[in-house]
């Protein structure tokens, strides 16, 4: 409506991957997970309320403020995305109560990226992710946003980097990075299980 897309909880992620009302990093993100037949019938709110460390879509919504509209039998309510999911696999939805929809402020970062490490392209859960995104004039970065997934018990967003990026000089961003890296060390948890390590993970998230 101008002011945020909402996105209904039963919307695919093929139609996200798709639909020219979504914004083209979320596009992306969506055209990453797993492959055509799963995307297919995978929701948006499925994704979201699983509440993996490793949500694809988590990162994104970190990243942008995103909010949840959850409705029930006796009331409705809305809160921010990263109040949504409480732990592996928990999140603080209540006796009867849904998702209804997924709310994205409008907002068009002058730059945006998303990274992912797996196993192979499709069809493998995130190893390690980050979104990332910023508004620059070219010369000085005024608004930063990233967030990163699988590296702790719900996805990280990095407000340490984000300071450190924010008002500074492009021209000196090198020098910014490097403390960046050190903020990223301290944020992140990772742990070892099936599909990597710890060690693994903290080294791709220092490399994302």
């Amino acid at each position: 409506d101008g002011r945020a897309l909402e996105i209904g909880a039963m919307v695919t992620l093929a139609r996200l991957a798709v639909d020219p009302v979504v914004p083209r990093p979320l596009q992306d993100v969506a055209r990453s997970m797993a492959g055509p037949g799963i995307r297919s019938i995978a929701t948006a709110g499925g994704n979201v309320c699983n509440a993996s460390p490793a949500a694809d879509l988590l990162p994104f919504l970190y990243a942008h403020n995103a909010r949840v509209r959850l409705i029930s039998r006796e009331a409705r309510r809305t809160l921010p995305v990263e109040e949504l999911v409480t732990g592996p696999g928990t999140t603080c939805l209540g006796p009867g109560e849904l998702l209804a929809a997924l709310v994205v402020p409008a907002w068009a970062p002058t730059v945006s990226a998303w990274r992912k490490a797996g196993t192979r392209r499709a069809n493998a859960l995130t190893k390690v992710s980050l979104f990332a995104c910023a508004d620059t004039d070219g010369a000085v970065v005024h608004r930063a946003r990233l967030a990163l997934g699988a590296v702790g018990p719900v996805v990280v967003r990095l407000r340490e980097v984000e300071r450190l990026l924010e008002g500074a000089a492009v021209a000196d961003l090198a020098a910014v990075a490097r403390r960046a890296v050190e903020a990223c060390d301290a944020a992140v948890r990772p742990i070892d299980d099936q599909r990597s390590t710890a060690a693994y993970r903290r080294h791709a998230a220092r490399d994302r």
